[in-house]
């Protein structure tokens, strides 16, 4: 049989993002710039080859069978990544024509409104049917209210945010709030200045959509009042102590951590704010004033008494589903002793994720068991609009390898993040794709952390056209030229597979998701398949017809995927 892959001499075509051509021009042209194909563009044109024969051919084709490889901006300077986010329009009216919180709300799909945790009920809470009326319109008139939208960050100054962050935010031309920026910045400020009010939010929006922002700015306005306070009040307790921590951000993997760090660096320049740094001394922890780590190393700087729960003031958990999920016991215990940790009522508490579904938030109810904000962009469970998402049948396990050579063939949007269930299948599937001239790597969790660190760098650049790793990527992490994510391994459940397609379409870009199943892979499918057609999107009839399974054949199935042969080599 003839290898489609050997006949066929790829060429590569660029189409530069508006970033890049405003990072090599410094100037701003009309968008929807023509596509320059390799043979007419000139080297200046194309910062990486002009050809790539990715799996060893030796003849140019008909046009017809030339794959496009697209890429998005490739900037070589090492930082260049902090400050390419896109502009973003406006997502408020002018102060001629002001908008409403409410008519705000109702634009972007924000449903907000504040809860007891120990109550389902709130209508038992609330006596009257005006002060029901008050709290779930969000009328500032009670005190159980939900703060108005803010749409600009410019109007943040009012509410307490030092001038210097929101000159931060502009250097990035971020001017105008996302929707879940527009609702969480002042609910968690408002928690900070007014303690009568819910000192916790539980916040959930879609991938891509500004969460980290949305907690920063009232982490780092927090922090900042701190540090004034102590300096006003020269005896205060922790001031004599030489403490400083007074911020705590946790999240499910260091990669994120890393990640976090840098974007507070950003966004507090100038403030004279310390973030604690992996490299420094666990002593030197208590004299920082953030903290961003994960729940085991929180716990560990706990138990050696470097850190202590006063320390816990301004607590935030990003990636909350996942850190308090049961099926992931050792993380929910580390996280449930952080939270139970936190000296309630007085600490600002903020839960952030894309998926919370509603057993999750009952089961945070228990373990707080206070007022507290609830804020949904979307639905709990909801895929980025700004994707395009696919299902493809393969045959079997050993045709995942063919059908993603077919998919590069064809053309993709570069870079592309390839999701599988183990670190030995990113080592297979690398070995059936890469070439000489097809820039493959592969990210592992059991990999030095510097080598990760160099190969999350390469890849945000555009050295790496395809990364393979496992789940370790899909949360939080933000590659905001990612131009294709590929399900080889299909996700396990509705959120996983939001949280992995969410990789791509961030800060107003587009991407496209593929998800291959087998026969095998049925019993996952249709929870995929809502997810889809919720977004949008379209599959084939017979799919939607697909039964939901039951607990326990989920269950089995999940113990089935340990059986499955590897990959052919």
């Amino acid at each position: 049989m003839v290898n489609l892959f050997d006949s066929i001499t790829k060429h590569i075509s660029f189409e530069k993002s508006t970033e890049a051509r405003n990072y090599e021009a410094g100037s701003s042209p009309a968008s929807g710039a023509p596509v320059h194909h390799a043979s007419e563009a000139s080297l200046d044109d194309i910062p990486i080859v002009d050809c790539l024969d990715f799996f060893g051919s030796s003849q140019c084709d008909d046009e017809k069978s030339t794959p496009q490889i697209v890429k998005s901006s490739l900037p070589t300077d090492a930082n260049a990544h902090a400050s390419r986010a896109p502009k973003r329009s406006a997502q408020s009216t002018s102060p001629e024509n002001p908008i409403s919180s409410d008519d705000y709300r109702q634009k972007h799909d924000i449903h907000a409104t504040v809860l007891f945790a120990g109550d389902c009920d709130m209508k038992k809470k609330l006596k009257s049917r005006k002060a029901r009326k008050r709290m779930h319109d969000g009328g500032a008139s009670s005190v159980l209210s939900v703060p108005p939208c803010v749409p600009e960050f410019s109007a943040l100054k009012q509410s307490g945010v030092p001038s210097t962050i929101i000159r931060n935010l502009a250097r990035r031309d971020m001017t105008a709030c996302t929707a879940v920026q527009a609702q969480a910045i002042p609910a968690l400020l408002a928690s900070l200045f007014n303690e009568s009010l819910p000192m916790a939010s539980l916040v959930c929006a879609p991938t891509g959509s500004g969460k980290t922002i949305a907690y920063l700015v009232p982490l780092s306005t927090f922090v900042v009042h701190m540090k004034e306070k102590n300096r006003s009040s020269e005896a205060s307790t922790e001031n004599a102590q030489g403490d400083a921590l007074s911020a705590l951000v946790v999240v499910p993997t260091r990669e994120l951590a890393m990640q976090i760090e840098r974007e507070l660096l950003f966004l507090t320049d100038h403030l004279g704010i310390h973030c604690m740094r992996r490299e420094k001394s666990k002593s030197q922890v208590a004299k920082q004033d953030i903290l961003v780590s994960t729940p085991k190393r929180v716990l560990s700087l706990l138990d050696a008494g470097h850190i202590a729960p006063r320390h816990f003031r301004f607590c935030v958990f990003d990636e909350f589903d996942r850190l308090f999920d049961r099926e992931s016991l050792e993380m929910h215990k580390q996280t449930l002793r952080i939270l139970e940790s936190i000296p309630k009522p007085r600490a600002i508490i903020g839960l952030f994720s894309a998926t919370i579904p509603q057993k999750l938030e009952e089961s945070f109810r228990k373990s707080y068991t206070m007022s507290y904000y609830r804020i949904l962009v979307g639905g709990r469970v909801s895929p980025t609009s700004a994707v395009v998402q696919k299902l493809q049948y393969v045959r079997d396990e050993a045709s995942k390898t063919d059908a993603l050579r077919r998919l590069i063939t064809a053309g993709f949007r570069a870079p592309m993040l390839i999701f599988v269930h183990t670190a030995d299948r990113c080592e297979q599937f690398a070995r059936g794709i890469e070439t000489p001239s097809l820039r493959v790597a592969v990210l592992k969790s059991d990999m030095p952390e510097n080598a990760k660190n160099l190969l999350l760098e390469q890849f945000r650049l555009g050295e790496i056209f395809i990364l393979i790793t496992t789940d370790l990527l899909a949360r939080g992490m933000d590659f905001k030229d990612v131009g294709t994510v590929v399900n080889a391994d299909i996700p396990l459940t509705a959120e996983n597979y939001v949280h992995r397609i969410g990789r791509c379409g961030r800060a107003g870009g587009q991407g496209t998701a593929v998800t291959f199943f087998t026969d095998d892979d049925r019993v996952f499918v249709p929870a995929i398949v809502r997810m889809i057609c919720s977004g949008g999107g379209d599959v084939e009839p017979y799919l939607r017809e697909l039964k939901v399974p039951g607990a326990g054949k989920l269950k089995r199935a999940r113990i089935a995927l340990g059986k499955r042969h590897d990959l052919p080599v």
